[in-house]
């Protein structure tokens, strides 16, 4: 058996399952698109992280980046799950140069790995500084509502404090989604403190960084697909 066929016996062995047909398949991941690829699949999957680390070691860019219908690449997969932290700092430090060259890439929904980390519902605020720090679009809107990784984030606050203060340290835009939300207004519907829209002693963060932070609350306006790689939406 080849070294990478090696390493996903191994992580297949750690899910307790026999071969790789199997794993995709406990995935779930086939939803009228491609399978994405084994690398991309444990980047979300697994928490083995030598036989990932190994895996990551053979792989080439061409299997981190999409493989599937959605446009979502490795570092989205890694955000999207658990050991989120560790797992991309073991891609950058085998893949310094993907991180780099993939950092703003969005999917086809238009979300970017931060919206993948937002809606995982992990609090991760070293995975956030991470992100941010290398570059990730924090007011990236998604095509269809026009909702940032600061909506999705505030629909999660109380399982994502910490990430959502850390993001907010870097001051990111306001933005109404489709709705006419803006992330104050969905930070209160999802936290049912809806009474307290108008005041913002003894709520949410993100209602006291609307009040005190200055930002303008931006309209919503229709996101241009402006393609997956180094997408720009705003």
């Amino acid at each position: 058996m080849d070294k990478t066929g090696d390493i996903w016996r191994k992580i297949c062995d750690t899910y307790g399952i026999t071969d790789i047909t199997a794993f995709r398949r406990m995935t779930k991941l086939r939803i009228e698109m491609t399978e994405a690829s084994v690398a991309m699949i444990c980047m979300h999957k697994t928490d083995f992280l030598p036989a990932l680390e190994a895996l990551l070691s053979s792989c080439g860019e061409a299997e981190l980046t999409e493989d599937d219908a959605m446009g979502t690449n490795a570092i989205m997969w890694a955000a999207a799950g658990y050991l989120t932290f560790e797992k991309l700092s073991v891609l950058e430090r085998l893949h310094p140069d993907f991180i780099r060259a993939h950092i703003r890439d969005a999917d086809s929904d238009g979300w970017t790995p931060l919206h993948y980390l937002a809606g995982s519902g992990e609090d991760r605020p070293e995975s956030v500084k991470f992100l941010v720090d290398r570059g990730v679009d924090i007011d990236a809107r998604c095509f269809a509502y026009g909702r940032t990784a600061l909506h999705e984030f505030a629909a999660k606050q109380t399982e994502a404090e910490r990430s959502v203060a850390r993001l907010l340290d870097y001051e990111p835009e306001l933005y109404c989604d489709k709705e006419g939300d803006d992330p104050m207004w969905t930070e209160f519907r999802f936290s049912g403190r809806v009474d307290e829209y108008n005041a913002y002693e003894g709520s949410g963060l993100i209602i006291k960084y609307t009040h005190t932070s200055g930002k303008k609350v931006h309209p919503y306006r229709p996101v241009g697909r402006t393609g997956r790689r180094g997408n720009k939406n705003r």
